[in-house]
């Protein structure tokens, strides 16, 4: 939560209009959202290097072998309050992209077509897919099965139970179980970030509900309260980035991809932090606010400036 030291006087007709994100940025806001869910980070495993795709609401992010999806959740707010539409990013599944395996539904095998007409007549399954149409059908390994929608993602795995004494060439009897699903009733929403400027200093407040997102890191557990700041960083440009707070804070810059460039606890006391950092690429970076201990809130003052004691970067 913060409020910006130049704009106080403007602050009853401008501070709405200001607080809107541009496109882009939201986006990269969402997609570093979806990169520090627990799931996702947990899936890549720091697997590299990471791509992260989008069609609708639904990203997909390629690390190595492994593909995993997040869906964005637009939440209702207060612009006059909070600024832009706040959302939720929701871990929807993941796969080893090395064994998927389209399953050819123009000529399937005798046992493929068995098995795919019993996981689609599999209660269980029918139950998580509701009224949603298949799309797609995926064997993940020789008996289980991934059965998308457009919003959906059930797993099914086909499990065969021989009977002593069958008779030669009678089929034998099989099973559809269901996959656990994540229970996502829980998962906080994700802050929205605030936009800042180079040459801008800020102040802000954390403040229960400060949820930004932050990739793998100890902090990024829910324990942690995290503003976050979005900004637009010229590759090359050195940044000097300083925090001063009531509390012991903890400083995160973070790179197009949600890479943690740098970080600091200390700088010249537990109230002080700073990062002196060059972007080595251009586009969206950000920085997040948090504290050194679990649960702790309070005032503090970011500045984010180039740095001047440091030469650009050739190009």
């Amino acid at each position: 939560m913060r409020s910006s030291l130049t704009l106080l006087a403007l602050i009853t007709l401008a501070l709405p209009a200001l607080a809107v994100l541009p496109p882009e940025a939201q986006e990269a806001a969402e997609r570093d959202a979806a990169l520090a869910l627990p799931q996702v980070q947990q899936a890549i495993g720091g697997r590299h290097p990471i791509t992260v795709t989008r069609e609708g609401d639904v990203l997909t992010i390629q690390a190595g072998d492994v593909a995993v999806q997040a869906r964005i959740v637009y939440l209702p707010s207060d612009p006059m309050i909070d600024g832009p539409v706040n959302f939720r990013a929701e871990y929807i599944g993941a796969t080893a992209v090395a064994q998927v395996q389209p399953v050819n539904l123009a000529s399937p095998s005798r046992q493929t077509a068995r098995e795919i007409v019993a996981v689609l007549q599999s209660e269980a399954v029918l139950e998580q897919l509701g009224d949603q149409p298949i799309h797609t059908i995926v064997r993940m390994d020789p008996q289980e099965y991934q059965v998308d929608t457009w919003a959906t993602q059930v797993s099914a795995r086909v499990i065969y139970e021989p009977r002593a004494g069958m008779p030669v060439g009678e089929p034998i009897p099989l099973r559809v179980e269901v996959g656990e699903l994540p229970d996502l009733r829980n998962v906080p929403a994700v802050s929205v970030d605030c936009p800042i400027s180079v040459g801008e200093t800020v102040q802000g407040a954390l403040i229960p509900g400060d949820n930004a997102a932050l990739t793998a890191d100890i902090r990024a557990g829910a324990a942690y309260l995290r503003d976050g700041y979005l900004f637009e960083a010229q590759g090359g440009q050195p940044l000097l980035i300083d925090l001063v707070c009531d509390f012991d804070g903890y400083l995160f810059l973070i790179a197009p991809g949600g890479v943690i460039v740098a970080s600091n606890d200390d700088f010249t006391s537990v109230n002080t932090s700073r990062i002196r950092h060059t972007p080595f690429e251009s586009g969206w970076h950000r920085v997040v606010v948090t504290s050194f201990s679990e649960g702790v809130s309070g005032n503090y003052t970011l500045s984010l400036m180039r740095d001047m004691a440091l030469p650009a970067a050739a190009p």
